[in-house]
């Protein structure tokens, strides 16, 4: 929740006009949960 709540905050002050903008992905995961 934690990790989730800082990464959202990171987005967000990224969010302005100076900002050059492009590709924000999500980082990876500790482990792939498409196997399950």
């Amino acid at each position: 929740m934690i990790k989730g709540s800082w990464l959202t905050v990171k987005r967000v002050l990224k969010c302005h006009p100076l900002h050059p903008g492009g590709d924000d992905p999500v980082p990876p995961g500790p482990f792939d949960t498409r196997e399950h």
